[in-house]
Protein backbone atom coordinates (compact mmCIF):
# COMPACT_ATOMS: atom_id res chain seq x y z
CA UNK A 1 0.00 0.00 0.00
CA UNK A 2 1.65 3.05 -1.17
CA UNK A 3 -0.81 5.70 -1.82
CA UNK A 4 -0.81 8.40 0.23
CA UNK A 5 -3.28 9.65 2.41
CA UNK A 6 -5.32 12.04 0.72
CA UNK A 7 -5.70 15.59 1.84
CA UNK A 8 -7.46 19.04 0.34
CA UNK A 9 -5.23 20.87 -1.36
CA UNK A 10 -5.79 24.19 -2.68
CA UNK A 11 -6.46 22.95 -6.15
CA UNK A 12 -8.90 19.69 -4.12
CA UNK A 13 -12.79 19.22 -4.97
CA UNK A 14 -13.09 20.56 -1.27
CA UNK A 15 -12.35 24.24 -2.48
CA UNK A 16 -13.24 24.21 -6.38
CA UNK A 17 -17.02 24.73 -7.12
CA UNK A 18 -18.50 21.47 -8.80
CA UNK A 19 -19.63 22.95 -12.23
CA UNK A 20 -18.76 21.64 -15.50
CA UNK A 21 -17.93 25.11 -17.11
CA UNK A 22 -15.38 23.51 -19.37
CA UNK A 23 -15.35 19.91 -21.07
CA UNK A 24 -14.99 16.73 -18.84
CA UNK A 25 -12.65 14.08 -20.18
CA UNK A 26 -15.38 11.21 -18.65
CA UNK A 27 -18.32 13.34 -20.53
CA UNK A 28 -19.12 10.81 -24.33
CA UNK A 29 -22.32 13.43 -24.81
CA UNK A 30 -24.57 15.60 -22.76
CA UNK A 31 -27.85 17.81 -22.67
CA UNK A 32 -29.53 20.26 -20.12
CA UNK A 33 -30.61 16.88 -18.15
CA UNK A 34 -27.95 14.43 -18.66
CA UNK A 35 -24.17 13.75 -18.46
CA UNK A 36 -23.35 10.69 -20.63
CA UNK A 37 -20.55 8.58 -19.68
CA UNK A 38 -19.32 5.52 -21.84
CA UNK A 39 -17.22 2.74 -20.33
CA UNK A 40 -17.00 -1.19 -21.89
CA UNK A 41 -14.74 -1.98 -18.57
CA UNK A 42 -15.66 -5.62 -17.40
CA UNK A 43 -15.42 -4.30 -14.16
CA UNK A 44 -16.23 -0.43 -13.34
CA UNK A 45 -15.51 1.21 -10.56
CA UNK A 46 -15.01 4.25 -9.08
CA UNK A 47 -12.22 5.94 -10.08
CA UNK A 48 -10.80 9.34 -10.00
CA UNK A 49 -12.59 10.52 -12.98
CA UNK A 50 -16.18 8.94 -12.52
CA UNK A 51 -16.03 9.95 -8.68
CA UNK A 52 -15.40 13.65 -10.09
CA UNK A 53 -17.76 13.54 -12.39
CA UNK A 54 -20.61 12.64 -9.97
CA UNK A 55 -19.62 15.28 -7.60
CA UNK A 56 -19.36 18.06 -10.29
CA UNK A 57 -22.88 17.14 -11.92
CA UNK A 58 -24.54 16.93 -8.69
CA UNK A 59 -23.63 20.42 -7.88
CA UNK A 60 -24.29 21.41 -11.94
CA UNK A 61 -27.75 19.86 -11.54
CA UNK A 62 -27.02 17.16 -13.75
CA UNK A 63 -27.99 13.35 -13.59
CA UNK A 64 -25.11 10.92 -14.65
CA UNK A 65 -25.75 7.80 -17.21
CA UNK A 66 -23.64 5.14 -16.92
CA UNK A 67 -23.44 3.25 -20.32
CA UNK A 68 -22.19 0.21 -20.45
CA UNK A 69 -22.61 -3.13 -22.53
CA UNK A 70 -23.20 -6.63 -20.96
CA UNK A 71 -19.92 -8.02 -19.95
CA UNK A 72 -19.79 -4.93 -17.31
CA UNK A 73 -20.25 -4.56 -14.01
CA UNK A 74 -20.41 -2.78 -11.43
CA UNK A 75 -18.32 -2.10 -7.73
CA UNK A 76 -20.52 -1.80 -4.86
CA UNK A 77 -18.96 1.73 -4.03
CA UNK A 78 -19.18 2.17 -8.35
CA UNK A 79 -23.10 1.36 -7.75
CA UNK A 80 -23.65 3.26 -4.36
CA UNK A 81 -22.15 6.36 -5.62
CA UNK A 82 -24.09 6.02 -9.09
CA UNK A 83 -27.51 5.90 -7.24
CA UNK A 84 -26.75 8.11 -4.55
CA UNK A 85 -26.19 11.02 -6.73
CA UNK A 86 -29.26 10.44 -9.00
CA UNK A 87 -27.38 9.01 -11.54
CA UNK A 88 -29.05 5.74 -13.73
CA UNK A 89 -26.97 3.02 -15.48
CA UNK A 90 -27.84 1.73 -19.18
CA UNK A 91 -26.59 -1.48 -20.60
CA UNK A 92 -26.92 -1.54 -24.60
CA UNK A 93 -27.35 -5.46 -25.36
CA UNK A 94 -25.58 -7.42 -27.66
CA UNK A 95 -28.44 -6.77 -30.20
CA UNK A 96 -28.60 -2.97 -29.55
CA UNK A 97 -31.48 -2.74 -27.02
CA UNK A 98 -30.97 -0.60 -24.31
CA UNK A 99 -32.23 -1.56 -20.71
CA UNK A 100 -31.86 0.47 -17.49
CA UNK A 101 -29.22 -1.94 -15.49
CA UNK A 102 -30.79 -1.99 -12.53
CA UNK A 103 -34.58 -2.48 -13.03
CA UNK A 104 -34.31 -3.93 -16.25
CA UNK A 105 -36.80 -1.33 -18.17
CA UNK A 106 -36.22 -1.46 -22.09
CA UNK A 107 -35.37 1.88 -22.74
CA UNK A 108 -35.91 3.68 -26.61
CA UNK A 109 -32.74 5.98 -25.65
CA UNK A 110 -30.02 6.59 -23.31
CA UNK A 111 -31.93 9.83 -22.45
CA UNK A 112 -34.98 7.61 -21.78
CA UNK A 113 -33.73 6.52 -18.77
CA UNK A 114 -33.78 9.73 -16.17
CA UNK A 115 -37.33 9.97 -16.93
CA UNK A 116 -39.78 7.48 -15.35
CA UNK A 117 -42.85 8.77 -17.06
CA UNK A 118 -41.09 8.53 -20.88
CA UNK A 119 -42.92 5.36 -22.46
CA UNK A 120 -40.83 2.29 -22.66
CA UNK A 121 -40.72 -0.31 -25.54
CA UNK A 122 -41.16 -4.05 -25.45
CA UNK A 123 -38.53 -6.25 -26.31
CA UNK A 124 -39.87 -6.20 -29.80
CA UNK A 125 -39.22 -2.38 -30.14
CA UNK A 126 -42.91 -1.91 -29.51
CA UNK A 127 -44.67 0.50 -27.21
CA UNK A 128 -45.09 -1.08 -23.95
CA UNK A 129 -49.02 -0.35 -23.72
CA UNK A 130 -51.39 -1.21 -20.02
CA UNK A 131 -50.12 -4.84 -19.06
CA UNK A 132 -47.14 -5.24 -21.53
CA UNK A 133 -44.27 -6.60 -20.88
CA UNK A 134 -41.40 -3.73 -20.80
CA UNK A 135 -38.41 -5.99 -18.68
CA UNK A 136 -36.07 -7.26 -21.13
CA UNK A 137 -35.59 -10.98 -20.70
CA UNK A 138 -31.74 -10.69 -20.58
CA UNK A 139 -32.26 -9.08 -17.74
CA UNK A 140 -34.68 -11.68 -16.49
CA UNK A 141 -31.83 -14.05 -17.53
CA UNK A 142 -34.70 -16.26 -19.57
CA UNK A 143 -32.94 -16.08 -23.19
CA UNK A 144 -29.72 -16.17 -24.17
CA UNK A 145 -27.66 -12.95 -25.56
CA UNK A 146 -26.96 -14.54 -28.55
CA UNK A 147 -24.21 -17.02 -30.17
CA UNK A 148 -20.73 -16.74 -30.34
CA UNK A 149 -17.65 -15.70 -27.95
CA UNK A 150 -18.84 -12.62 -26.92
CA UNK A 151 -22.56 -14.21 -25.89
CA UNK A 152 -20.81 -17.06 -24.56
CA UNK A 153 -18.29 -14.60 -22.59
CA UNK A 154 -21.61 -12.48 -20.94
CA UNK A 155 -23.00 -15.67 -20.04
CA UNK A 156 -19.84 -17.34 -18.16
CA UNK A 157 -19.97 -13.74 -16.48
CA UNK A 158 -23.16 -14.12 -15.01
CA UNK A 159 -22.96 -17.29 -14.36
CA UNK A 160 -20.11 -15.72 -11.49
CA UNK A 161 -19.50 -18.15 -8.09
CA UNK A 162 -22.90 -17.12 -5.59
CA UNK A 163 -22.92 -16.96 -1.72
CA UNK A 164 -24.34 -15.37 0.98
CA UNK A 165 -24.31 -11.67 1.17
CA UNK A 166 -25.17 -9.04 3.79
CA UNK A 167 -26.46 -5.68 3.07
CA UNK A 168 -25.65 -3.38 6.14
CA UNK A 169 -26.56 0.10 6.84
CA UNK A 170 -25.53 1.66 10.05
CA UNK A 171 -25.98 6.02 11.17
CA UNK A 172 -24.88 7.13 14.06
CA UNK A 173 -24.05 10.70 15.33
CA UNK A 174 -21.69 12.48 16.96
CA UNK A 175 -20.93 15.85 18.60
CA UNK A 176 -19.04 18.49 16.46
CA UNK A 177 -16.09 18.44 18.72
CA UNK A 178 -12.15 18.19 17.43
CA UNK A 179 -11.63 14.88 19.23
CA UNK A 180 -14.25 12.84 17.77
CA UNK A 181 -12.88 10.24 15.47
CA UNK A 182 -14.67 8.73 13.05
CA UNK A 183 -14.75 4.93 11.45
CA UNK A 184 -15.33 3.47 14.77
CA UNK A 185 -18.73 1.78 13.29
CA UNK A 186 -17.06 0.02 10.32
CA UNK A 187 -14.27 -1.71 12.65
CA UNK A 188 -17.30 -2.71 14.77
CA UNK A 189 -18.96 -3.94 11.82
CA UNK A 190 -15.97 -5.66 10.19
CA UNK A 191 -14.57 -7.26 13.36
CA UNK A 192 -17.56 -8.54 14.41
CA UNK A 193 -19.02 -9.82 11.18
CA UNK A 194 -15.93 -10.79 9.14
CA UNK A 195 -13.07 -11.24 11.91
CA UNK A 196 -10.67 -9.32 10.20
CA UNK A 197 -9.81 -5.88 10.24
CA UNK A 198 -10.62 -2.36 8.37
CA UNK A 199 -8.03 -2.87 5.52
CA UNK A 200 -8.16 0.33 3.53
CA UNK A 201 -9.34 3.68 2.64
CA UNK A 202 -10.06 5.94 0.50
CA UNK A 203 -12.19 8.69 -2.11
CA UNK A 204 -12.22 6.44 -4.91
CA UNK A 205 -11.43 3.24 -5.92
CA UNK A 206 -8.74 1.62 -5.36
CA UNK A 207 -9.09 2.45 -1.80
CA UNK A 208 -5.26 1.52 -0.88
CA UNK A 209 -4.84 4.01 1.83
CA UNK A 210 -4.31 1.86 4.84
CA UNK A 211 -6.77 2.42 7.97
CA UNK A 212 -6.36 5.55 9.86
CA UNK A 213 -9.95 6.43 11.87
CA UNK A 214 -7.30 10.00 12.28
CA UNK A 215 -6.65 10.85 8.94
CA UNK A 216 -10.12 9.99 7.79
CA UNK A 217 -12.01 11.88 10.10
CA UNK A 218 -8.63 14.85 8.75
CA UNK A 219 -10.34 14.69 5.38
CA UNK A 220 -14.10 14.67 6.20
CA UNK A 221 -13.54 17.38 8.67
CA UNK A 222 -11.52 19.46 5.37
CA UNK A 223 -14.69 18.85 3.13
CA UNK A 224 -16.68 20.21 5.91
CA UNK A 225 -19.39 21.41 5.14
CA UNK A 226 -19.63 19.67 2.11
CA UNK A 227 -20.41 15.89 2.86
CA UNK A 228 -17.79 13.53 2.50
CA UNK A 229 -17.64 10.23 0.42
CA UNK A 230 -15.49 7.64 1.28
CA UNK A 231 -15.05 4.32 0.27
CA UNK A 232 -13.91 1.21 2.72
CA UNK A 233 -12.61 -2.36 2.19
CA UNK A 234 -11.45 -5.53 4.07
CA UNK A 235 -11.49 -9.23 3.91
CA UNK A 236 -14.74 -10.01 2.57
CA UNK A 237 -16.39 -6.60 2.49
CA UNK A 238 -16.47 -3.08 0.60
CA UNK A 239 -18.17 -0.40 1.85
CA UNK A 240 -19.00 3.62 1.69
CA UNK A 241 -18.70 5.92 4.43
CA UNK A 242 -20.94 9.07 3.96
CA UNK A 243 -20.31 12.07 7.14
CA UNK A 244 -22.68 15.19 6.97
CA UNK A 245 -23.09 18.35 9.12
CA UNK A 246 -26.39 18.78 10.43
CA UNK A 247 -28.22 20.96 13.55
CA UNK A 248 -27.35 18.06 15.68
CA UNK A 249 -23.65 17.55 14.97
CA UNK A 250 -22.12 15.02 12.33
CA UNK A 251 -23.73 12.42 10.67
CA UNK A 252 -22.11 9.17 9.78
CA UNK A 253 -23.40 6.75 7.19
CA UNK A 254 -21.69 3.40 6.92
CA UNK A 255 -22.77 0.98 3.96
CA UNK A 256 -21.42 -2.46 3.63
CA UNK A 257 -21.69 -5.35 1.60
CA UNK A 258 -20.18 -8.78 2.91
CA UNK A 259 -19.45 -12.29 1.89
CA UNK A 260 -20.58 -14.31 4.57
CA UNK A 261 -19.86 -17.76 2.61
CA UNK A 262 -21.15 -20.60 0.42
CA UNK A 263 -24.81 -20.13 0.74
CA UNK A 264 -26.16 -22.98 3.08
CA UNK A 265 -22.81 -22.92 5.11
CA UNK A 266 -21.83 -23.06 8.46
CA UNK A 267 -19.38 -19.88 7.84
CA UNK A 268 -22.91 -18.21 6.37
CA UNK A 269 -24.92 -18.53 9.31
CA UNK A 270 -22.28 -17.86 11.82
CA UNK A 271 -22.41 -14.75 9.98
CA UNK A 272 -25.91 -13.83 10.20
CA UNK A 273 -26.27 -15.04 13.85
CA UNK A 274 -24.03 -12.57 15.27
CA UNK A 275 -25.65 -9.82 13.56
CA UNK A 276 -27.81 -8.46 16.53
CA UNK A 277 -25.36 -8.83 19.01
CA UNK A 278 -23.33 -6.74 16.56
CA UNK A 279 -25.75 -4.11 16.36
CA UNK A 280 -25.75 -4.06 20.04
CA UNK A 281 -22.76 -3.82 20.55
CA UNK A 282 -22.59 -0.86 18.17
CA UNK A 283 -25.43 1.00 20.99
CA UNK A 284 -23.11 0.14 23.27
CA UNK A 285 -20.08 2.27 22.14
CA UNK A 286 -21.75 4.77 19.79
CA UNK A 287 -25.47 6.54 19.26
CA UNK A 288 -26.94 4.61 16.90
CA UNK A 289 -29.63 6.66 14.78
CA UNK A 290 -30.81 3.44 13.01
CA UNK A 291 -29.60 0.58 11.75
CA UNK A 292 -30.91 -2.40 8.91
CA UNK A 293 -29.38 -5.65 7.97
CA UNK A 294 -30.30 -7.41 5.23
CA UNK A 295 -29.19 -10.96 3.29
CA UNK A 296 -29.29 -12.23 -0.39
CA UNK A 297 -27.68 -14.64 -2.53
CA UNK A 298 -25.18 -12.65 -4.44
CA UNK A 299 -22.03 -12.95 -6.36
CA UNK A 300 -19.16 -13.90 -3.81
CA UNK A 301 -16.52 -11.45 -5.63
CA UNK A 302 -19.18 -8.60 -4.18
CA UNK A 303 -19.72 -7.21 -8.09
CA UNK A 304 -23.35 -5.65 -8.68
CA UNK A 305 -24.37 -7.28 -12.32
CA UNK A 306 -27.03 -5.94 -14.78
CA UNK A 307 -29.03 -8.83 -14.48
CA UNK A 308 -31.89 -9.43 -11.63
CA UNK A 309 -30.30 -10.54 -8.77
CA UNK A 310 -32.43 -12.30 -5.85
CA UNK A 311 -34.01 -9.74 -3.95
CA UNK A 312 -32.50 -9.07 -0.62
CA UNK A 313 -34.54 -9.86 2.81
CA UNK A 314 -34.12 -8.08 6.32
CA UNK A 315 -32.73 -9.79 9.39
CA UNK A 316 -32.58 -7.17 11.93
CA UNK A 317 -33.60 -3.20 12.59
CA UNK A 318 -31.87 -0.67 15.15
CA UNK A 319 -33.42 1.97 16.03
CA UNK A 320 -31.12 4.13 17.96
CA UNK A 321 -31.38 6.66 21.73
CA UNK A 322 -32.98 9.30 19.71
CA UNK A 323 -35.63 7.42 18.07
CA UNK A 324 -36.45 5.36 20.99
CA UNK A 325 -36.90 9.01 22.66
CA UNK A 326 -38.45 10.90 20.13
CA UNK A 327 -41.45 7.56 19.30
CA UNK A 328 -41.97 7.41 23.12
CA UNK A 329 -41.43 3.31 22.90
CA UNK A 330 -42.96 1.28 25.55
CA UNK A 331 -39.71 -1.36 25.66
CA UNK A 332 -41.63 -3.70 27.00
CA UNK A 333 -44.17 -3.92 24.63
CA UNK A 334 -42.23 -3.94 21.89
CA UNK A 335 -40.32 -6.83 23.16
CA UNK A 336 -43.63 -8.92 23.96
CA UNK A 337 -45.11 -8.12 20.39
CA UNK A 338 -42.06 -8.24 18.16
CA UNK A 339 -39.56 -10.24 20.24
CA UNK A 340 -37.36 -6.89 20.38
CA UNK A 341 -34.02 -6.41 22.49
CA UNK A 342 -32.90 -3.34 24.78
CA UNK A 343 -29.45 -2.74 23.66
CA UNK A 344 -27.14 0.16 24.61
CA UNK A 345 -26.89 2.29 28.27
CA UNK A 346 -29.49 1.61 30.78
CA UNK A 347 -29.91 5.76 30.37
CA UNK A 348 -30.14 5.83 26.89
CA UNK A 349 -31.15 2.34 25.53
CA UNK A 350 -31.79 1.40 21.82
CA UNK A 351 -33.62 -1.56 20.89
CA UNK A 352 -33.04 -4.34 18.13
CA UNK A 353 -36.26 -5.81 16.50
CA UNK A 354 -35.32 -9.26 14.74
CA UNK A 355 -37.01 -9.67 11.55
CA UNK A 356 -35.53 -12.84 9.96
CA UNK A 357 -33.28 -15.72 10.88
CA UNK A 358 -31.06 -17.85 8.61
CA UNK A 359 -33.73 -20.06 7.58
CA UNK A 360 -36.74 -17.67 7.13
CA UNK A 361 -36.88 -14.05 6.28
CA UNK A 362 -39.14 -12.00 4.49
CA UNK A 363 -40.57 -8.46 4.62
CA UNK A 364 -43.69 -9.20 6.84
CA UNK A 365 -42.39 -8.82 10.48
CA UNK A 366 -40.62 -5.34 9.36
CA UNK A 367 -44.08 -4.21 8.01
CA UNK A 368 -45.87 -5.30 10.88
CA UNK A 369 -43.08 -3.29 13.12
CA UNK A 370 -43.53 -0.31 11.37
CA UNK A 371 -47.32 -0.78 11.08
CA UNK A 372 -47.21 -0.69 14.81
CA UNK A 373 -45.19 2.40 15.43
CA UNK A 374 -46.06 4.22 12.84
CA UNK A 375 -43.85 4.62 9.29
CA UNK A 376 -44.42 8.53 9.06
CA UNK A 377 -43.77 8.58 13.22
CA UNK A 378 -40.51 6.81 12.08
CA UNK A 379 -39.06 8.56 9.60
CA UNK A 380 -39.26 11.31 11.36
CA UNK A 381 -37.55 10.04 14.37
CA UNK A 382 -34.59 8.18 13.05
CA UNK A 383 -32.46 11.06 12.23
CA UNK A 384 -30.76 12.68 9.50
CA UNK A 385 -30.91 12.51 5.60
CA UNK A 386 -28.98 9.08 5.88
CA UNK A 387 -30.90 6.89 7.87
CA UNK A 388 -34.20 8.14 6.33
CA UNK A 389 -33.40 6.99 2.98
CA UNK A 390 -32.15 3.37 4.37
CA UNK A 391 -35.44 3.46 5.82
CA UNK A 392 -37.43 4.73 3.15
CA UNK A 393 -35.80 2.14 0.60
CA UNK A 394 -36.50 -0.69 3.30
CA UNK A 395 -40.21 0.67 3.62
CA UNK A 396 -40.35 0.51 -0.49
CA UNK A 397 -38.78 -2.76 -0.65
CA UNK A 398 -41.39 -4.19 1.54
CA UNK A 399 -44.00 -2.97 -0.31
CA UNK A 400 -42.70 -4.26 -3.35
CA UNK A 401 -42.53 -7.39 -1.91
CA UNK A 402 -45.88 -8.09 -0.94
CA UNK A 403 -46.75 -7.12 -4.46
CA UNK A 404 -44.67 -9.93 -5.63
Amino acid sequence: MTEQTPQPQPADEATQPPHLAVAHPAVDGSDDAILQHETRSEVVHLSEARSDLLRRASGDGRRVVLVTDERSSLTYPMHDALVGTGGVWVVREAGGTLRDGTDGRVLASVSAATDRTAPVLTPAGTSAGAGSAAVSPVFLRSEPTGDGPDAADVRRRLDAPLGRQLVVSVSVRHQARRTTLLGRTTEILAEQLTGSPVLGWGVREPAIVPWDRTALTAYARGRMPEDARLVVVGDGFVGTIVVRRTNAGLEETTQLLLHAGPSGSDAARAVVDAVPATLGQLSSTLVPLFGLVTTRTGRADLLVPSVLETPVVPLAMLLGPPAVRELGLDLSLLADQHDAQVVGRRRVPGVVVPLGTFDHADWDRLAGVVRTLGADRVLAAVGGEGPRSALDDALGEAQRASRR
